[in-house]
């Protein structure tokens, strides 16, 4: 995936130029219209006649999609739906589903609000939906059902699925449009016809091309093995606990049968291009139609979310993992292709801008093992696996097994998609956190000291390929110190000599992951040099210079505005120029090596007690006890957000202090994570009563 993009982004653009953008605008834009007559009969335009036109005036719509949720049985008789909210719009005027009971005891959905009028004897409130907090109610009787009753459901087959509500836009109107699932305009008949036209159109590109269009390859797991319920799996892919075992079943019927016929569009528009452009531009060209049809898949898959806000499509990556969902949105695929082609075409003008006449070449290998003479390169850069941040091959896969269908057989591409699935035994990631339910033994799952013994080796090599007085630049966005613990011993171990470290603002604040939590909103860049290191120094000699340096940092980073975890890690960064820069620093008791781990430490201490400092206006801090030099020190650098608690213990350690003394008094922990309550909040502090 990476070597792919990358050729995408350096080496493509600066050797083909702006003709590359043209052609892949015009190709694209051809495969969209031949996608929309392809499938047109499975979303088809209707006449439709909205609830809100006078006199009952008959008009056309276009499909934009469906709703659907999944379904689980319940002792009653019924199908329950499990549908996380009925909202359909979040506009001014809600528009929402409510459950209809037939005698039969099945469930369908009418529509309320805005145009649509209220609900069952005017009523307006939107209804809550049959699941919440991962338990699932059933409309008909009342009963509930746990979320390990629904997994087990789910993974021994008797769950299913249900169209909630089918979504269309009007030629000459913004906005959607919403009508119930009616046998009058087929919708279940239509997509009980997707079933025998998928095998028909599945047997037909496998007779023609030899290969299966559908990735029907089990989502991986710590065990290898497909999961069956009670197995292990990977947190960041738990939609195997939910019965979706393969990658095919992310995707219903009608989207496995319109994926397998842009999958024949591309296989023909690939005969065309190289014929008319020649084997190694059609090749490029091919390579990003793949990636607009991957962004395709984001958003037309059983994971694809619902913005009720906007009344649009989400795609299923919320956060860097492959996660479930009880209702999802299904869009005819012509427009999120033609989306997906904007999004890659800005992609491909941004690298042009950005490119020069010089030449680039990408290609695959590992970090550990690089194919280069030594004393090679004037500079190396690498951004680096974040320990065990993303979990890189696993989202990968999903991409991976349709990558694998347009262009894995083109010459180009053999190499790189010559696995069934991404490689992950070499990963250089630490994975143990990621395992639930698995206690043997495994290749792929690799706890912190297998982490650090690739990352050791890989920083090796680009020190063995740097020319004598070549730099290093690293970049690393890791939140706790337990992950910069590791890489900086790694770098230590691989013999550079850290000159620099800043704080570069480079997150999304507003990504999922940094809401109401103390995430970085900075990578740190790292500087080093393979220079000759400084004899070993006694802690005693190193500290006074430790001091002075980062402090001088910390003043910096202050008036830069840096604060929370970005002013610890930053910190860290800094002190790793002073320590990086001897063989080794020695304690003074028992002339034993400073560890990495008391160094960061020290300098969490020394945060603390220089943020104190600049806060009260005393030089000296020699008056403040550890306790108000933590909550002071944590209310300026996170106020109520909360931390890991591994990294909140640590932050306690620094000033001389046990955490364990001061939860659900100082400080509540809910889960993993710590957060300090505020005076309000805080009752029977021992010995701190006046605080």
């Amino acid at each position: 995936m990476a070597v792919l993009i990358q050729k995408c982004v350096l080496e493509y653009p600066a050797k083909y130029g702006r003709k590359l953008l043209d052609d892949v605008k015009k190709i694209s834009k051809e495969v969209e219209d031949e996608i929309r007559e392809g499938i047109a009969e499975f979303y088809p335009i209707r006449d439709m006649t909205h609830t809100s036109d006078i006199n009952d005036i008959r008009k056309e719509y276009n499909h934009y999609g469906y709703r659907w949720c999944r379904t689980v049985p319940c002792t009653c008789g019924t199908d329950i739906p499990l549908a996380q909210s009925y909202l359909l719009s979040g506009k001014k005027t809600k528009i929402y589903l409510y459950p209809v009971i037939h005698d039969d005891k099945s469930v369908s959905f009418s529509i309320a609000g805005g145009p649509y009028g209220s609900g069952p004897e005017g009523f307006e409130k939107l209804p809550p939906g049959q699941i919440k907090n991962k338990v699932a109610k059933c409309a008909v009787c009342g009963y509930t059902y746990t979320n390990l009753e629904l997994r087990q459901m789910f993974n021994d087959g008797s769950g299913g699925e249900q169209m909630l509500v089918a979504v269309y836009t009007h030629p000459t109107k913004r906005g959607r449009y919403y009508f119930e699932i009616d046998q009058r305009y087929d919708d279940t008949l239509l997509y009980e016809k997707c079933k025998d036209e998928l095998e028909k159109r599945r047997a037909e590109f496998r007779l023609k091309y030899g290969i299966d269009p559908i990735p029907d390859n089990i989502i991986s797991t710590p065990d290898g093995k497909e999961y069956h319920n009670g197995g292990s799996y990977w947190s960041t892919s738990r939609v195997v606990a939910y019965g979706y075992t393969r990658w095919s079943h992310l995707f219903n019927d009608r989207q496995l049968l319109c994926l397998v016929t842009i999958l024949g569009i591309l296989r023909q528009t690939e005969e065309q291009i190289i014929a008319e452009y020649g084997n190694e531009y059609g090749a490029v060209i091919m390579a990003y139609l793949a990636l607009v049809l991957d962004k395709t898949l984001e958003k037309y898959c059983r994971l694809s979310r619902w913005h009720a806000p906007n009344e649009f499509v989400l795609g299923c990556f919320a956060r860097q993992a492959i996660s479930p969902t009880w209702d999802y949105v299904e869009v005819e695929p012509a427009s999120i292709w033609h989306h997906s082609t904007k999004s890659t075409l800005e992609g491909l003008n941004t690298a042009l801008s950005a490119a020069d006449r010089g030449k680039y070449y990408v290609q695959m290998g590992t970090a550990t093992d690089l194919p280069y003479d030594d004393n090679y390169f004037d500079a190396v850069c690498t951004d680096p696996p974040y320990y065990d941040s993303m979990q890189y091959s696993k989202t990968a896969d999903f991409f991976y097994v349709w990558l694998k269908k347009v262009i894995g057989h083109l010459p180009p591409y053999r190499n790189i998609f010559r696995g069934i699935l991404t490689p992950k035994k070499d990963e250089v990631v630490q994975t143990s956190g990621d395992v639930v339910g698995f206690s043997g033994t495994s290749s792929i799952v690799r706890d912190k000291d297998g982490y650090q013994k690739l990352m050791t080796k890989s920083l090796k090599e680009m020190y063995r390929v740097l020319k004598p007085d070549g730099i290093l630049t690293l970049v690393y966005a890791h939140k706790t110190t337990t992950g910069w613990e590791t890489l900086i011993q790694s770098m230590f171990d691989s013999g550079f000599v850290i000159t620099a470290a800043w704080p570069i603002d480079s997150e999304h604040k507003t990504r999922m992951g940094a809401q109401n939590t103390a995430s970085l909103a900075s990578s740190i860049y790292m500087v080093a040099r393979k220079w000759r290191k400084k004899p070993r120094r006694y802690y005693r000699d190193v500290k006074p210079e430790l001091r002075d340096y980062v402090v001088s940092k910390l003043d910096y980073f202050m008036k830069e505005g840096i604060t929370g975890a970005d002013f610890y890690i930053s910190a860290i960064g800094a002190s790793c120029a002073i320590y990086g820069k001897y063989e080794s620093v020695l304690r003074d008791d028992t002339g034993k090596p400073v560890t990495v781990r008391e160094m960061l430490d020290e300098i969490r201490g020394l945060c603390s007690d220089h943020i104190v400092k600049m806060l009260i206006n005393d030089k000296s801090g020699d008056n403040i006890d550890a306790m108000s030099k933590i909550y002071i020190s944590w209310r300026w650098a996170y106020g109520d957000r909360s931390v890991e608690y591994d990294e909140a213990r640590k932050m306690f350690t620094g000033v001389g202090l046990d955490i364990s003394d001061y939860i659900s008094n100082i400080v509540k922990k809910k889960g993993k994570a710590i957060s300090m309550l505020d005076s309000k909040s805080r009752k029977n502090i021992r010995g701190h009563n006046n605080m």
